[in-house]
């Protein structure tokens, strides 16, 4: 991962308390124990789980894309889930996590009850902030997921839509980041997020967009 060098200046007594964190593993150096305490305080570390749906026109680069994004954000754990008319694409999709060079561990949700039902399902596992990702032909990922959670969290909001330029106007990216408390406004039966939950949330100014491109 590509880094930038910046100069800033700490009181000695910050830079001991930070130099206190290196061990030389875990902590490689003074550089690398700043981005830690950095990531801390963004709470960077909270941000751990994505939940991909996968529809009829995935395509492969895309999701590798998507997993190198999760993988730079800090996403570590992911929910794959589809239909069951896509069951026989499973073995691919778990062939790309596998071939990935970041380590990920996976669960499969079932995805018959729609993009709402699936995430009800895992909804006692959704405890921080997490990412939404619809892989199709319309999805656009940005250089990086992390200004679009650390607005979300500025926001207090349930979900933030990422939105991407098209000419004069911006379009849906297939990406959200969401909050757990999102599981609280998705009715039992077959639930599609994008048409029946996401409208609501905007009607209750819970809903915020980020444009990313």
């Amino acid at each position: 991962m590509s880094r930038d060098r910046l100069t800033i200046t700490l009181q000695p007594d910050v830079i001991a308390a930070a130099d206190l964190l290196v061990d030389g593993s875990r902590i490689r150096n003074r550089s690398h124990a700043i981005e830690h305490l950095m990531k801390e305080g963004l709470a960077l570390h909270q941000f751990q789980q994505a939940f991909i749906f996968i529809e009829s026109d995935w395509q492969p680069e895309v999701f590798s894309a998507l997993l190198d994004q999760c993988a730079a954000a800090g996403i570590y754990h992911l929910f794959l889930s589809l239909p069951s008319s896509l069951l026989t694409s499973l073995a691919d999709l778990q062939t790309l996590v596998a071939a990935s060079p970041h380590t990920f561990t996976q669960e499969v949700v079932p995805a018959d009850f729609g993009s709402g039902g699936a995430l009800a399902l895992k909804k006692s596992q959704l405890t921080s902030p997490f990412l939404l990702a619809w892989v199709n032909t319309k999805t656009v990922l940005p250089t990086s997921l992390i200004p679009a959670y650390t607005f979300h969290r500025a926001q207090h909001a349930v979900v933030t839509e990422l939105l991407r330029s098209i000419d004069d106007h911006y379009d849906f990216s297939q990406l959200a980041i969401a909050d757990p408390d999102l599981t609280h406004f998705i009715p039992a039966g077959m639930v599609e997020l994008q048409q029946t939950v996401f409208p609501e949330l905007l009607n209750l100014a819970k809903l915020r967009t980020y444009a990313t491109l």
